[in-house]
């Protein structure tokens, strides 16, 4: 079930950018649906798998970026295990600590490509303020929104599934 909720997160995340990408190509520097991925997969997982996710997915934003192969995939394994460590310590269960949640994963993800960047480069690619607050503002109801959103699918499948096997029983 896990393999299956990564394939889905990933084939969504890779759908979501293309569609950005190719309808309104200013957004994909706004709204990264990688790193919401990996945030909303990091949720459930433990650490060391939520990095391993974060891996791939990073690795698959490396390569549709165009810059430095391997720079997302660090920063997301980073995001996913912090990301997987800090919600066995936070009580997730309203609205806005889960919005605070991505957004906290968006500032850590651009500290960490920041970082990288002086590393590898020594002269990191100036962020404007205003791309990270619209990055920091985004990430939140929409990681919110996400997670209301795929609880609602489950309650419903729930539902559905427990309806049908009291049909089968029944008869």
């Amino acid at each position: 079930m896990r393999v299956l909720r990564f394939v889905v997160a990933l084939a969504a995340a890779l759908l979501v950018h293309l569609v950005l990408v190719a309808l309104v190509p200013p957004s994909a520097r706004v709204l990264d649906p990688f790193l919401l991925a990996v945030a909303y997969l990091s949720m459930t997982s433990r650490p060391v798998g939520a990095a391993a996710q974060g891996a791939a997915i990073g690795l698959v934003h490396d390569g549709l970026s165009g810059g430095l192969y391997g720079l997302q995939g660090f920063a997301c394994t980073l995001v996913g295990f912090v990301m997987a460590r800090t919600v066995r310590l936070v009580d997730l269960h309203k609205s806005y600590y889960v919005a605070l949640y991505f957004a906290c994963g968006v500032l850590l993800q651009q500290l960490m490509l920041q970082g990288l960047l002086l590393l590898l480069t020594q002269q990191p690619e100036a962020i404007a303020p205003l791309d990270l607050l619209l990055r920091v503002a985004l990430a939140g109801p929409a990681g919110a929104l996400l997670v209301a959103g795929t609880e609602h699918v489950g309650e419903t499948f729930r539902g559905w599934r427990a309806r049908r096997r009291a049909e089968i029983f029944l008869e």
